[in-house]
């Protein structure tokens, strides 16, 4: 502990024996190299940093603190060669990169870009009568990007929110920083709440959010955050973005800045506005800067498909194909079967090597659901886009979307099956059309090939029948990857559709007899593809205690009314089977109401699906989109006596 003692010398001495008896520990060798340095003893720093540099001549960071040396020795001419070695073996080291342009006599890149004054803008948000009306003002959403190449690409955000009304403050309880911690790091440069009177109250950030707990009006929430890209392989040489610029409050200010190397080549795409960047020269790189003022805030029409957001997208990757070969690459190794795999494989098809392909895959499919789906059916929070091994899915039973149908394909493909991912821009609201190749997606699923017929199946949603696709997947766009590299082939973007998939539906038929003030209904339901995973996944697991408990939770909160079900009686309950079907018995007292001598009562519907919204605005911009109304496109009830 010498070192931690300030005992340099002695520290130096323990080292140089630790290096005698083990000539080859490198680590020994820099860390001999920057305690001279700090020493300010740069001449022996040197020899030992050479000494570094001759045993591993292809590390970035030894070069880099040769270059520190070297310029401490104010040697520039080999601290910026060696420097340039440090950016050559390690791309991503963004420090090396910065010191590079300080040796150079260059500014930092990031210097460029347009600087803020974040309290000139509150101050005069809050003196401002256009805005003494408005719930929030964005005051400022910039976004700037850097590439630099070879996987050196990172971003900075920076907002102000204006808040002035009690209402949307409510609505702020945190904000979780958007990243994903495998593959990218979240630097959070600022975290504020800006006070009417000036001062500044600093927010803590943990485990990559921060809490709003002590807002009022007239405070400016401020945010800047910096996200470095660690990007290997083939996206290494890649980037892409997509920005909105406009919102549902009014935005002062809207911009968005990249820089990048100028030769490199990307597209840029933006939706519902026409605007063009302007562009200028820094050295060997582009800076370009798309910027709006003024903008209004986006208004509303209940159930349209239309994004109404103004959204610029910038990607230097070539086409959806190079997304394709990459993932192929990269998710064939986490597919490959282990042992523990393909033992359970065998014993899965023991006693069913004769059956059909499609037989096979349902036995596979409904070990997946039963041991996997059960709380998976989650998008991509884990390990970012490459699933984890199967080993280890298959050895803990918890995993994202990729995972849980990674595991799928592993199983079909060791059963014989021709299987592989697809991945999924999930429709989470509106239909989203990524406007340029990117690897935004949300959401995998399996594809199986047999009999010159596709299926397409999500072992993550728990229950689901085998193939029912889910109405936020149908028509969503789909990019399959190869089973294997060898086999790659041209891929583009589809609608994910399948004639062989189930009718999702819901089709219920309900009688009613009259004994006095009671009312008896006799009710079958039948629900069929992905309507009935949603029924069957509440009421499988349970006893029958349970499911009329259920039922009568879920019918009394509809009616209003006490009920009593009676008689519960379910076909493929347990099974996945295409349809599931319930019928039951049920009645309540007070049937009737008296109203002016009449007696009225109210049907016992089960999905009412009129809503005073469609009828809400004298006149429409934008056409009905059903969609957003019912999440079936087939939904029947009769009610009879």
């Amino acid at each position: 502990m010498p070192l931690k003692n300030g005992e340099k010398k002695k520290a130096i001495d323990l080292l140089e024996t630790e290096v005698f008896n083990n000539p080859v520990n490198v680590n020994k060798y820099l860390k001999i190299a920057t305690v001279y340095h700090d020493m300010r003893d740069y001449d022996r720093a040197l020899i030992w940093i050479q000494k570094t540099l001759k045993l591993c001549p292809y590390v970035g960071r030894y070069y880099f603190t040769a270059s520190m040396i070297y310029k401490a020795k104010g040697d520039v001419a080999n601290a910026i060669e060696m420097m340039k070695k440090a950016v050559s073996y390690s791309p991503i080291n963004f420090e090396a990169r910065e010191k590079l342009r300080a040796f150079e006599g260059m500014k930092k890149l990031s210097d460029y870009f347009i600087q803020n004054d974040i309290f000139k803008l509150h101050r005069e948000a809050i003196s401002n009568p256009k805005y003494s009306k408005e719930d929030a003002v964005i005051l400022l959403y910039d976004t700037r990007m850097i590439y630099q190449g070879r996987g050196a690409s990172e971003y900075q955000v920076e907002s102000l929110i204006y808040l002035n009304s009690q209402s949307v403050i409510n609505t702020y309880k945190s904000f979780v920083f958007p990243y994903y911690g495998s593959v990218q790091k979240l630097i959070v440069e600022n975290s504020e709440i800006l006070k009417k009177d000036g001062s500044a109250v600093h927010l803590e950030v943990k485990q990559g959010q921060v809490l709003y707990s002590s807002l009022e009006v007239g405070d400016a929430i401020h945010l800047r955050y910096k996200i470095k890209n660690y990007f290997k392989g083939k996206l290494a040489d890649q980037f892409w973005l997509s920005f909105y610029l406009n919102s549902k409050f009014p935005v002062q200010t809207s911009r968005f800045s990249l820089i990048v190397l100028g030769e490199k080549k990307f597209d840029f795409k933006i939706t519902n506005k026409d605007l063009k960047p302007w562009e200028s020269i820094i050295d060997d790189y582009k800076m370009y800067v798309w910027e709006e003022n003024n903008l209004q805030e986006i208004i509303e029409e209940p159930f349209i498909a239309n994004d109404l957001h103004e959204m610029i997208t910038v990607s230097s990757i070539p086409d959806w194909n190079y997304i394709a070969n990459w993932y192929s690459e990269l998710s064939n190794l986490s597919i490959k079967a282990t042992f523990e795999v393909k033992e359970k494989v065998k014993e899965l098809m023991k006693g069913n090597e004769n059956k059909t392909e499609i037989e096979k895959a349902h036995i596979i499919y409904r070990y997946v659901d039963e041991d996997y789906g059960f709380n998976n059916n989650v998008s991509f929070p884990q390990n970012a886009f490459i699933p984890q091994k199967v080993s280890k899915t298959f050895d803990v039973k918890i995993g994202d979307s990729k995972d849980i149908s990674a595991l799928f394909v592993s199983m079909a493909k060791e059963a014989g099956l021709d299987a592989n991912l697809v991945l999924l821009f999930k429709k989470t609201g509106r239909d989203y059309d990524p406007l340029l190749p990117s690897i935004n997606f949300n959401h995998c699923i399996a594809q199986l090939h047999i009999n010159g017929e596709n299926y397409f199946v999500d072992p993550t949603r728990y229950c689901m029948p085998f193939s029912a696709l889910n109405y936020n997947l149908l028509n969503s766009n789909a990019l399959f990857i190869s089973k294997d590299v060898a086999s790659s082939y041209n891929s583009e973007l589809v609608k994910l559709n399948s004639p062989d998939r189930p009718l999702n539906s819901k089709i219920t038929d309900t009688k009613i007899s009259f004994v006095g003030d009671v009312a008896v209904n006799h009710r079958t339901v039948y629900r069929t593809g992905s309507e009935s995973a949603a029924l069957r996944s509440d009421l499988r697991d349970l006893d029958e205690d349970g499911r009329i408990k259920k039922l009568n939770t879920v019918f009394s909160g509809i009616l209003n009314k006490n009920i009593k079900i009676e008689h519960l009686k379910f076909e493929n309950l347990k099974n996945l089977n295409d349809t599931l079907i319930l019928d039951y018995y049920f009645d309540y007292d007070n049937y009737y109401s008296e109203v002016a001598g009449l007696k009225i009562f109210r049907l016992s519907w089960t999905d009412s699906l009129f809503s005073g919204k469609i009828f809400s605005l004298e006149k429409r911009k934008y056409p009905l989109d059903l969609r957003t109304y019912t999440s079936s496109p087939v939904v029947k009830e009769t009610i009879g006596t």
